[in-house]
């Protein structure tokens, strides 16, 4: 099934106006066959004498017949849509079900009808359409300051580890500080969209790993920065480890 064909069905299930709208303008099969319905079967069985209008606007065939049963609809194998509107108005108990299923039926037998309905729509899909585009506004411009706020993370922690190298080892742990130079393709000049390669234990620029493989310590000057047990634990106020680890 095309994309399109498979949106039209899809915002038919979920009695979404303006996607169908939005689908069958753009040119999606208005009498294509899904589990054996049509798109205006399927509005038919959801009460929805809106989109039952636009299809049939759009040239939907109230005569074809229905190819299989799906489990749980409430369709019958090879009924046509009038049919099918028969059968659920003699069924329903619920008057707004009912009026509903009367409409999409008149609609069928009257072009006027059918018009002035979906005349009657115009404005209901505009005031949707508007909201559908500050929806989509709000959604990238949200996703667009999400991207932002990772990128100027991102750049911000790369200038600490350059600039920073003793308080980004007392800072970050040791396993984020591995993670980020290996990937980083600034430090260690990883393409980050590809597995690392094992590590070459030496200096680079502004970084050092060590005979491990596995650690990477912040480099500057000569230099390299390793986590300090602090002398006073600024949580406690009591004294520390005495040793500091020296500078490697």
């Amino acid at each position: 099934m095309a994309p399109r064909n498979w949106r039209l069905v899809d915002a038919v299930e979920r009695n979404n106006l303006y996607q169908v709208y939005e689908q069958l303008r753009e040119g999606a099969n208005v009498e294509l066959h899904y589990v054996g319905v049509t798109p205006l079967q399927m509005a038919i069985e959801s009460y929805n004498e809106d989109i039952a209008a636009l299809l049939l606007h759009w040239k939907a065939d109230p005569n074809k017949h229905t190819a299989s049963r799906a489990i749980g609809a409430t369709y019958a194998s090879g009924e046509t849509c009038r049919e099918m509107c028969d059968r659920m108005i003699s069924k329903s108990q619920n008057p707004n079900k009912t009026k509903a299923l009367k409409k999409i039926k008149q609609m069928m037998d009257d072009p006027n009808l059918l018009k002035e309905h979906v005349d009657g729509l115009q404005e209901k899909i505009v005031e949707l359409e508007v909201e559908y585009a500050k929806t989509k506004m709000s959604t990238t411009f949200r996703w667009g300051m999400a991207g932002l706020f990772l990128t100027v993370t991102f750049i911000l922690i790369h200038f600490v580890m350059v600039f920073a190298p003793e308080f980004t080892a007392q800072t970050f742990s040791q396993r984020f500080l591995n993670d980020v130079y290996t990937y980083s393709p600034y430090f260690l000049q990883h393409n980050p969209f590809v597995p690392p390669k094992p590590l070459i234990p030496g200096d680079y620029a502004n970084c050092r790993v060590l005979e491990d493989g596995k650690t990477v310590l912040p480099f500057r000057n000569g230099v390299a920065y390793q986590y300090k047990e602090p002398k006073v634990s600024w949580l406690s106020g009591k004294a520390g480890k005495e040793d500091d680890d020296e500078e490697l």
